[in-house]
């Protein structure tokens, strides 16, 4: 279990670092889940976490770039969905 969760937070990670490239953040979730807790851990604390009307909840991240913000949709506890704002 552990080294599933590590292998999630390599690949958020990686995700990351390719920060503009085009990537559809949907599909590469379907093939490599992440968590809530994966994306706190390594993002830090939100500054802005909104639940929606579809059960979902939207984790907004400041990246220090410009006025840019990281975003992840999250879905039963796993990432469904990110992007930049």
């Amino acid at each position: 279990m552990k080294s599933k969760n590590m292998l999630a937070a390599i690949a958020l990670l990686a995700l990351i670092l390719l920060g503009g490239c085009a990537i559809n953040d949907r599909s590469y979730y379907q093939s490599n889940p992440a968590t809530e807790e994966d994306v706190v851990r390594i993002w830090g604390e939100p500054v802005s976490v909104q639940d929606r009307s579809d059960g979902t909840r939207l984790l907004i991240f400041k990246t220090g770039m410009y006025s840019s913000k990281r975003f992840f949709v999250i879905k039963d506890g796993r990432v469904v969905d990110g992007g930049l704002r």
